[in-house]
């Protein structure tokens, strides 16, 4: 990571070389999602940025963007970095998406490329005595800026190059880190971006359009970057050729076509550097990052048709209605297997539209890449009535997936399941739920609409339990011993979860169902939130596997009579507590409601012109409200508003459904709040309040309502008459 400048013989007459009238101009975007990437990489970029203007002479500026490319892109294009110009503007654009793929992949062989590679990568004994998964991502990072930097040189100096472009760049990117790195930093960024990419390789199915494409195979793109390290260095790297990685037919010609890489790149760039050396300073060791929460599958970067300009403010948008989508496909090409525990399912008829319902497991096995590591499942449920629901599933390192499919309230019928893994089709299954049959005649009623699922209760569990949920899905302790320790946790209100009532009792045989075990695992890991983890213990209670006494309620119940606000279009109605007042609020607000005068808890809503929520799943959906929230919240300066906004944290989030069974997207948040030329009886200008704000968003048309509530020391005190008002909330007929 380390370049010092290059020391290249005059080939060139100076006369030919060109004036410099340019600089590469750095940018590095603020994100929420990938904030400990931004971390990590600042002062590396910082660095080489500066040792680029320093060695290189260029013809106009060029811009270096880091950033969040979904902001700006195609999601299937954001997990990336490219080079573009349009003539008069170039840009060199690094997207935090690719490094976080980048980084899983490194810390998947960091995990176990001992196991294939054990001349590089350490057991979990000896892990300690291995480089770090941030050294080894900061190394990938490495030569692919330095790729990119040779697509920049190649258009900015209009270099002759006498083969493929891309072939070229990454010969650029290894003269520069093998020639002008320090000790063996540049070896170590080769040798570890050549693994990467060897790890990337899956082409046994690839279609003719892999093979017709402007970039090498990931295989191809190993060998030639192994051969360059070996050719630099043959006794640093003999264990290449010592344990197979280097083939000794391609071997016996590395060194012959390093020398001569190294000398095209000194000719070709001999006439464009500085006369003027710079030695940059060390850079400091990146902050190890929170391990991410999702892990994905790495893709090849591909180059976009659409550069990315200086950094663009990202506009606050808010979800609308997922379209119905697509029928499932039927490809020729499946990337794994899908099954369903049962064709048909049987359940009672209740005349109660709150029945608790049943579940059916959906389960199967997805393809894995040479390195094992977990992945997202996309899975479909149509069900009878038309209506779509997504769901998004965590498979375990194997590539095994399981989701409960829940089916409520007399929907009676045929639903069809199909899963996908980021567009590569796993297989579809059908099943039937039908009435279960009594001794007595059942009464066949319209299915009626999906209940509004009960609002989750406080739940709060300590810490030190992921280690024992760690340690039971290791193995390490047995099932009896987990369980009776929840037990005991929740009988002693260690651990708070919603009330929960046993109503089957579990035989003396029966197991622990593996999909808990897999949450306990996934939520110890912090690939899901507490309340999927509690979901899980629920099951056990209800099943009579885990046996507590519980409180009837430990939900408080509101005991505010409210009255009710219409629209003055009637586009909608909301309930109100009836000693709360109208309020005027934020000007582009349709109605604010607050507590009392000076406000301690405010509710506004808002409509959202023009939403569209194409085929956004739900949490993309509440991702984009949490990302959107904190740049608000950055956006609140005394510079530009009477109040500054500081330690914004999101709490929860998660969807839930109004009386009219509309689905309501729900998120939490907390942030630290000071006013300046405010005059209330009950605010300090100067003073930091703890702010608890509610997000909710529901979705009409071509259109959202926005129900935005803020409370000052009070949300414990109004958190029922919050939940009640948006649920209340009726759209106009």
């Amino acid at each position: 990571m380390l370049l010092v400048p290059p020391s290249m013989p005059s080939m060139i007459p100076e006369v030919l070389a060109i004036e410099d009238n340019g600089d590469f101009i750095l940018t590095i975007e603020d994100t929420y999602e990938y904030n400990w990437i931004k971390d990590g990489v600042k002062d590396y970029f910082e660095i080489q940025v500066q040792w680029l203007n320093e060695t290189f002479k260029l013809p106009r500026d060029v811009s270096v963007v880091v950033g969040e490319c979904s902001n700006h892109l195609p999601e299937d294009e954001s997990a990336n970095a490219f080079y573009a110009s349009d003539g008069q503007t170039s840009w060199l654009v690094y997207c935090y998406e690719l490094m976080y793929q980048q980084y899983m992949t490194m810390d998947a062989l960091n995990q176990y490329g001992y196991e294939w590679l054990p001349d590089y990568f350490c057991s979990p004994e000896n892990i300690d005595e291995c480089p770090t998964t941030e050294y080894r991502t900061l190394n990938v990072i490495d030569n692919v800026f330095y790729h990119e930097f040779g697509h920049a040189v190649i258009d900015l100096y209009d270099l002759p190059i006498p083969g493929a472009e891309e072939d070229i760049a990454d010969s650029a990117a290894a003269y520069i880190l093998l020639e002008f790195s320090e000790g063996n930093i540049g070896n170590d960024a080769i040798i570890d971006s050549a693994f990467w990419w060897l790890a990337m390789y899956n082409e046994d199915h690839l279609d003719m359009g892999y093979y017709s494409g402007v970039h090498s195979l990931s295989i191809q793109r190993y060998f030639n970057l192994a051969c360059y390290a070996y050719g630099s260095n043959t006794s640093l790297n003999s264990n290449l050729l010592n344990t197979g990685l280097l083939p000794a037919d391609r071997a016996k010609t590395c060194p012959s076509e390093y020398n001569k890489l190294v000398s095209s790149w000194d000719t070709l760039l001999e006439p464009f550097t500085q006369s003027v050396t710079y030695t940059p300073t060390t850079p400091t060791t990146p902050t190890t990052p929170t391990t991410p929460t999702t892990p994905t599958t790495p893709t090849t970067p591909t180059t976009p048709t659409t550069p990315i300009p200086a950094p663009i403010p990202a506009p606050i948008p808010a979800p609308t209605p997922a379209p119905t989508p697509a029928p499932p496909p039927d490809p020729d090409k499946k990337w794994g297997t899908l099954s369903v525990e049962k064709d048909t399912l049987e359940i009672p008829y209740s005349s109660s539209s709150r029945a608790q319902g049943e579940t059916i497991k959906i389960s199967g096995t997805v393809e894995t890449s040479l390195i094992p590591q977990r992945q997202n499942i996309q899975m479909t449920v149509i069900n009878p009535d038309g209506t779509i629901s997504e769901q998004e599933v965590m498979t375990t390192k194997s590539g095994y997936f399981e989701n409960l499919i829940q089916i409520c309230c007399n929907n009676y019928g045929k639903y069809t399941v199909y899963a996908e893994r980021d567009g590569d089709y796993i297989g579809t299954v059908v099943f039937y739920v039908v009435i279960k049959s009594t001794s007595q005649p059942t009464p066949i009623a319209t299915p009626e609409p999906t209940p509004a699922p009960a609002p989750i209760a406080d739940i709060s569990i300590p810490a030190w339990i992921k280690n024992n949920a760690e340690w039971w899905a290791d193995e390490v302790i047995p099932d009896s011993a987990f369980l009776q320790g929840i037990e005991f946790l929740i009988k002693e209100e260690i651990m708070i979860i919603p009330p929960t009532k046993t109503t089957t009792i579990a035989s003396s045989t029966q197991n622990v169902p593996a999909w808990i075990k897999n949450n306990a695992e996934w939520w110890a890991d912090d690939l899901i939130d507490d309340n999927s983890f509690v979901s899980g213990i629920q099951w056990l209670i209800i099943n009579g596997i885990i046996t507590v006494e519980q409180a009837e309620s430990q939900i408080p119940i509101s005991d505010s009579t409210f009255k009710t606000y219409t629209d003055d279009y009637d586009r909608f109605t909301i309930e109100y507590p009836d000693d709360w007042v109208l309020a005027e609020g934020n000007y582009s607000a349709i109605i604010a409601i607050e507590d009392q005068y000076d406000w301690r808890t405010e509710v506004q809503v808002f409509l959202n012109e023009g939403d569209i929520l194409d085929d956004r799943t739900d949490s993309k959906v509440l991702r984009a409200i949490e990302r959107n929230n904190w740049e608000l919240c950055k956006e609140y300066t005394f510079d530009v508003d009477y109040r500054e906004c500081s330690d914004f944290k999101v709490d929860d989030s998660y969807t839930i459904y109004t009386n009219d069974n509309e689905k309501v997207y729900f998120v939490k948040m907390t942030y630290t709040v000071v006013w300046q030329d405010i005059y209330d009886s009950f605010i300090i200008n100067g003073k930091e309040y703890p702010i608890v704000s509610i997000i909710g968003l529901i979705y009409e048309g071509d259109h959202s309502w926005e129900i935005t509530t803020e409370s000052v020391d009070t949300y414990q005190e109004h958190s029922d008459e919050i939940l009640h008002m948006i649920k209340s909330f009726s759209l106009g007929k």
